[in-house]
Formats: structure tokens, sequence, C-alpha cells
């Protein structure tokens, strides 16, 4: 990982992710003008829009059912791990389960934002709204979040 250009923030991490509302869901794709992204993607536009570099996250070359060791260890080493997902505040990455899987095999993630009423989920996610990046109420995914993860020199804002 290389040091953003300067201090990115909480707002600047949530505009840019809100930004890629409706982008359409495509399995290992990082270009939302060249077909659409994935979880990974996401993530990846928004560090590269911010100056913030996550060498370990990118990958290529993952499977639809992507490693989950590797992916939890490319997040490990390039962001810092929360104490509990309580901890997680706006614009925080939570490594996240399916319904299906154990925790061990967890291999998506999304953002923590703030919403008028209650905490809100973006995320890119292929299973409804016809594939896209969506923001929704936390709450539905509460059960499968595993880990919680923040960004390395966060500035206040």
């Amino acid at each position: 990982m290389t040091e953003p250009r300067e201090p990115i923030t909480r707002a600047a991490i949530i505009r840019e992710a809100r930004a890629l509302l409706g982008v359409p869901f495509n399995h290992q794709h990082k270009d939302p003008a060249a077909g659409g992204v994935d979880c990974r993607g996401l993530l990846l536009v928004i560090c590269d829009r911010l100056g913030y570099t996550l060498t370990r996250v990118y990958r290529s070359d993952y499977a639809r059912n992507p490693d989950p060791a590797e992916f939890r260890e490319a997040l490990e080493t390039e962001l810092d791990r929360l104490p509990s997902i309580d901890d997680a505040q706006p614009a925080d990455v939570f490594l996240i389960r399916f319904p299906r899987q154990t925790r061990e095999q967890a291999t998506h993630v999304g953002i923590l934002a703030a919403g008028p009423y209650e905490p809100l989920l973006i995320h890119a996610f292929a299973g409804y709204y016809e594939g896209q990046v969506t923001e929704e109420p936390l709450r539905r995914w509460q059960p499968y979040l595993v880990d919680a993860f923040r960004f390395r020199g966060l500035a206040d804002g």
C-alpha cells in the first residue's frame, strides 16, 4: 500500500462510494466505464479516486468464489482491523459472509454509511436490483458481518 496523496476523510470515501451507486455488478471488474465493478472492484475504484492504493486487494485472477483466506489476508495487510464490528464508523469496510457461508468463507465487502434513519451498507452485489452498486439498510446484512476494517491514515472530516 502506498500512502494517499493527502489524508483521506470519511466524507470523501462515502462521497466516492455514493458516486458509484447504480454501476452494474460485473465479476472481476474494477472500471465503472468499462462494464462495471464487483465488491472488490468497488473498493479499488474508491481508493484509486482518492489516491490510496491497495496492491494486495487487487487481483484480477480470483475465481467466482474467491479464496477467502487470501482476501482476508489482503484486507488485514492493507487496512487496520477493528477490535469489534461494533467499533465501525461510516467509511469503514466490512468483510461479509453470504448466508450459506461460514465466517471463514467470507468473501464479500461493503462500506458503512450513515443514513437518515439507520446505518447503511454500500456494496456491489449481484443478488438483486439487477446486480449493481447499491445502498441499503445495514440491518439486512448485520447477521453476516464478519470483521470491520479502517483505512490507514484516515483524517477527521
